[in-house]
C-alpha cells in the first residue's frame, strides 16, 4: 500500500503490473481519515502466505522448511493449515484450526481468491 500512496503523494501513476494488491492509503498515513483494509496478505521469507481477517490469521499449508537450522527460528511453515486467534494469542503459539474449522475455510477461500485475482 506505500507504493501506490506514496505514489498519489507525487502524483505519478501506478501500473497495475508494478503493484497488484497495493491500495492508496494516504489520508490514512497522513492522518487525515482512518481507512484500513478489510484484511492483509502476508509473505512469508519462503514465499508461503497468510491472511488476516478481524482477530484472525490463516497460514496457507507449506512445505518449505519449519526451522531455520543456522538460527534455530521457527519459521512458521507447516504442512497442516494454521489458524491463530491474534487476540488472545498474538505470538502465534496454539493453531485452533482444528478448533474453527469453519473460519478456517472461509479464509482458506478468501486467501485463494486473492491469489487468483490478477
Amino acid at each position: 500500500d506505500l507504493y501506490t500512496s506514496l505514489a498519489k503523494l507525487v502524483n505519478r501513476p501506478v501500473d497495475k503490473d508494478m503493484a497488484a494488491d497495493s491500495k492508496d492509503y494516504l489520508q490514512t498515513l497522513l492522518n487525515i481519515k482512518s481507512i484500513s483494509r478489510d484484511y492483509l496478505v502476508e509473505q512469508s521469507v519462503t514465499s508461503t502466505l497468510s491472511i488476516i481477517r478481524d482477530k484472525w490469521k490463516y497460514i496457507e499449508p507449506s512445505g518449505a522448511r519449519a526451522i531455520n537450522t543456522n538460527t534455530n527460528t521457527e519459521l512458521g511453515n507447516s504442512k497442516l493449515p494454521q489458524l491463530y486467534d491474534l487476540s488472545t494469542d498474538p505470538g502465534e503459539k496454539i493453531n485452533v484450526a482444528e478448533k474453527f474449522p469453519a473460519i478456517t475455510k472461509e479464509l482458506k477461500e478468501l486467501l485463494e481468491k486473492v491469489k487468483n485475482k490478477k
